[in-house]
């Protein structure tokens, strides 16, 4: 069994869907613990929310780690709002992640990494959720 993170094209229809993370739990939870490190770099987290609050004075930038970092990986979903902040994470650390390749459900970091980016990017465009199923 794993996590599927999903954008159905409609209600009504789950069977098309546009892939956003498919792994098992485990690699899902080592993924995020591996950004967590890249954020707890000196001077990262900074970087981080002062880019994050030049564009998005609205959001605390607290809020917007805890919707990746704090969310349930076996249910529920991310709202557009949401889908724009996990975006803007897996932007700031894309170039910094690890250039080795992972065994499992992760592979390659960056490719993972690019699947993610592009399911969040449809799902912006599309104003559909992202499902964790």
């Amino acid at each position: 069994m794993g996590l599927d993170i999903c954008i159905f094209a409609s209600e009504e229809d789950d069977f098309s869907w546009t892939e956003v993370w498919h792994g098992a739990y485990s690699a899902f939870h080592q993924y995020r613990e591996e950004i967590k490190k890249i954020l707890n770099r000196p001077g990262e987290l900074e970087e981080f929310v002062r880019l994050w609050l030049k564009e998005n004075s609205n959001v605390d930038p607290g809020i917007v780690l805890d919707t990746f970092f704090a969310h349930s990986d076996y249910d529920g979903e991310w709202d557009v709002e949401e889908c724009k902040q996990v975006l803007f994470i897996l932007q700031f650390v894309f170039e910094k992640l690890p250039k080795w390749k992972q065994n499992g459900h992760i592979g390659i970091w960056k490719d993972k990494t690019q699947v993610f980016i592009d399911g969040l990017k449809v799902a912006i465009k599309e104003e559909k959720k992202a499902t964790f199923a």
